[in-house]
């Protein structure tokens, strides 16, 4: 672990607390640090004043040494444990313990559950589902968790799919896929109506139907009329409207009630390509997730040091959570 001029996240902010701490122990005004996450010059300054302290080579970035300096020097402070920054790259509890969680199928169609989802991830979905079947919904998979991908000898598996993306929350198991066929097709007949977010260009809401009238509905179901989209052709496909009028609920609000999003369709497919690039299924559950926390540190909370066998870790490792579902480079 390094940190240095321009790292950000949550064992920055930790390292700024514990200099904080360190400097009221110490009587080192220099250490004394706002914990906000960025490390920038003040940052560097104080890592240098402590380092010169320690009697370490003082260049302002918090490596192995520093860190395990810093760490020592907080476990004699009773009371700020919570400052000691973790460098055993372990997989985290929440991203290990991997569960299962059921799914609905609608006539015949969808995948019976979604799989190797972290735990909280699953806990959140237990309680989205029990919410769409309270209301008279149905919840479809089509998956959730993807293998982290490795390096193959055959060139031609070095690679991913054009609808796949190479910073994607199905490898950190914390996204899952709606049943494809289930929206985007036959209005009348779906489960789920899909009309576009006029909040994001390439955007999309997704309404779940009531098809079971014996729920006790509440007070999101409504008599509504929409927009709803469907596409003509698969590989090239033209995206059509047609209004329907029925029982729905917003189910994209219930998913970002739990603090999921959905994301946004590929450029591709509203030029008509591809309808795998409409992407309307797709939901990540963004939670564990710290604005700059990097992709790597998060491949690590999953897979340990055996993160860096993903295959495109060079290409990513570095990318930063910009607290909006996606991976700045």
């Amino acid at each position: 672990m390094l940190l240095k001029n321009g790292s950000k996240g949550k064992n920055v902010k930790k390292l700024q607390g514990g200099l904080k701490a360190l400097s009221s122990a110490h009587s080192q005004p220099a250490w004394n640090l706002v914990p906000d996450g960025g490390f920038g010059k003040k940052s560097e300054a104080a890592v240098k004043a402590f380092q010169a302290w320690a009697g370490l080579g003082s260049d302002g970035k918090a490596g192995t040494n520093t860190i395990k300096r810093y760490n020592d020097e907080l476990i004699k402070l009773p009371g700020h444990e919570i400052y000691v920054i973790d460098t055993s790259n372990k997989p985290s509890l929440d991203a290990m313990a991997t569960r299962t969680v059921k799914a609905d199928k609608w006539r015949g169609s969808g995948l019976s559950s979604w799989a190797g989802l972290r735990s909280d991830c699953a806990d959140s979905l237990d309680r989205i589902k029990k919410h769409v079947n309270d209301h008279g919904g149905v919840l479809t998979s089509a998956g959730g968790m993807r293998k982290m991908k490795k390096k193959s000898r055959d060139p031609k598996k070095n690679k991913i799919g054009s609808a796949q993306s190479t910073t994607s929350f199905h490898t950190l198991r914390s996204a899952i896929d709606l049943a494809v066929p289930h929206g985007l097709t036959n209005v009348a007949k779906n489960p789920f109506i899909v009309i576009r977010d006029p909040d994001r260009p390439r955007g999309w809401l997704v309404y779940a139907k009531v098809v079971n009238e014996s729920a006790p509905l509440a007070h999101e179901v409504a008599e509504v009329t929409l927009e709803a989209c469907y596409v003509k052709g698969w590989k090239k496909t033209k995206l059509m409207t047609k209004s329907w009028t029925g029982k729905a609920f917003l189910l994209t609000q219930v998913f970002r009630d739990e603090g999921w999003e959905p994301i946004s369709g590929r450029k591709s497919f509203f030029r008509g390509g591809s309808a795998i690039g409409s992407e309307w299924w797709h939901f990540s559950y963004l939670k564990p997730f710290e604005v700059g926390t990097t992709y790597g540190d998060a491949l690590r909370d999953i897979y340990g040091d055996k993160a860096t066998q993903y295959l495109f870790w060079p290409k990513v490792k570095n990318r930063r959570y910009n607290g909006r579902g996606s991976w700045s480079r």
